[in-house]
């Protein structure tokens, strides 16, 4: 495994760990880092986008709704990811109003 490739390998750990810490702290980083690009391949940036998507929804903080909502209208496997995000924040958002 080459250096980079451990590297992304370390990052999205670290990105899954915010998600299951599930400190709110994390969703400003974690959105800038969905609506952003990067020198990396575009498939590997994807997974970190992913994997991003997936922690915030996780995390369940409404105000990624809006950014989560227009990823998820772009379809493919990103947009798919944010899509069951927003399904996760809702509905959570749901039981804390029963």
């Amino acid at each position: 495994m080459g250096f980079f490739s451990r590297q992304i390998k370390v990052k999205k750990e670290a990105i899954i760990a915010l998600g299951r810490i599930g400190d709110r702290r994390a969703v400003t980083p974690l959105l800038s880092l969905l609506g952003s690009n990067s020198w990396l391949p575009w498939s590997k940036w994807d997974e970190m986008k992913i994997v991003a998507a997936t922690a915030l929804g996780r995390l369940g903080d409404e105000a990624a709704l809006p950014s989560l909502n227009a990823c998820a209208a772009r379809g493919g496997s990103l947009g798919k990811a944010c899509s069951d995000a927003v399904d996760n924040i809702e509905r959570v958002a749901e039981g804390l109003y029963e």
